[in-house]
């Protein structure tokens, strides 16, 4: 079972808060101080993050989708708003694909449907996969927080002591599932209503959003100003505002 905690408990109203890639549910924080008011707050550690034990066999986004159906089975969730941001947002869209039951509202925060949508896309995902193979850890998390935590020094600092939790070895096979996921033929059957957040200053996301703006029947589509890929980190001011006016009416202004 996946490690998770759970705020403002009475509350009626559940949102499950899905990390990204090498980080940890810690990632929210700005968020469940905002959102514990009006929202019992869920969120996990994905396996192999934190003290969550790693999935059976191969590590796949589709794998950690049930592992999610689990917890909410477990903690007999039967219907939530679920936010995902990066890996987490992949997990987010494969799961509301097979469970549109289980899903109220969902957010896709800085992430992607698949990085083979195209032969460039091949092409960079075959060569970013080769090269990982040679560069140490050490330059991995360098290079990982010098590009994220662009905007303000907090993030990267956050980035880079979350991302030496891991050897080099679970960096690898936990950064596999993003890189082999394949999720474009399951947008158009993601029927709930969505949001989509991108960080203005993280280009690199935002055309596989806009693909995803056209192919989810209710989505939104918003830019996050003055964030890069952990936009949550870098304005939360603005994501928990837009998030939670998104959740209270998916059809209202969303003003950023």
């Amino acid at each position: 079972m996946m490690e998770y905690e759970i705020y403002g408990a009475s509350n009626p109203s559940v949102i499950l808060l899905i990390h990204g890639a090498l980080v940890t549910q810690s990632m929210w924080k700005h968020q469940v101080e905002f959102l514990e008011k009006d929202f019992k707050v869920v969120t996990c550690n994905l396996p192999e993050h934190g003290g969550s034990p790693t999935v059976s066999g191969t590590y796949t986004v589709e794998n950690l989708a049930q592992a999610l159906l689990n917890l909410v089975d477990f903690l007999k969730i039967d219907r939530a708003d679920i936010c995902g941001h990066s890996l987490g947002g992949m997990v987010a869209q494969f799961f509301a694909y097979q469970h549109p039951q289980r899903v109220k509202h969902l957010i896709l925060a800085e992430t992607a449907f698949g990085t083979r949508n195209s032969f460039y896309e091949k092409l960079m995902t075959g060569f970013s996969q080769f090269l990982l193979r040679f560069v140490t850890k050490r330059q991995i998390i360098t290079l990982s927080a010098k590009s994220y935590g662009s905007l303000k020094e907090e993030t990267g600092a956050y980035l880079t002591d979350e991302m030496n939790r891991y050897a080099k070895k679970q960096i690898l096979r936990v950064m596999s599932a993003a890189l082999n996921y394949r999720g474009r033929a399951y947008l158009s059957q993601i029927k709930v209503p969505t949001l989509i957040m991108v960080g203005e200053d993280n280009k690199t996301t935002h055309r596989q959003a806009r693909q995803m703006h056209k192919e989810i029947l209710n989505a939104r589509l918003v830019t996050v100003s003055r964030a890069n890929h952990l936009l949550n980190l870098d304005n939360p001011g603005d994501f928990n505002r837009c998030l939670k006016a998104f959740i209270s009416d998916p059809s209202s202004t969303l003003k950023i």
